[in-house]
């Protein structure tokens, strides 16, 4: 199996209804990467900010992590394959980082 082969089985399959010219319908398996992208607004005990970004910077699917002022210490912008995996990450990699308090994460939409 080639390489191409084992991506495209890794990705979410979408099963579509199509409708060609003559109004047919026709179903069509199409296999996609959806990215679904999020603020993760984050809480640290006092002087903990800067080793909080740093090491969630390290966590895979996160962009970016930057400290900043206001009623968060630690802003990251993350991204994931579906909302499963951007929750996984949260808890999972995320919200074991020593130091953190508190996580609100806020999913990107188009509105």
């Amino acid at each position: 199996m080639g390489l191409v082969e084992q991506v495209l089985l890794g990705l979410p399959c979408h099963v579509l209804e199509l409708l060609d010219l003559r109004r047919h319908r026709h179903h069509a398996n199409v296999r996609c990467a959806v990215t679904v992208h999020a603020y993760v607004l984050i809480q640290t005990d006092v002087g903990k900010a800067a080793q909080v970004a740093e090491q969630v910077n390290a966590v895979a699917g996160v962009v970016a992590a930057e400290g900043v002022t206001g009623p968060y210490d630690v802003i990251a912008r993350a991204e994931a394959r579906s909302m499963n995996d951007l929750g996984r990450m949260v808890v999972r990699d995320i919200g074991q980082i020593e130091g953190i308090t508190r996580t609100i994460t806020c999913p990107v939409v188009q509105i």
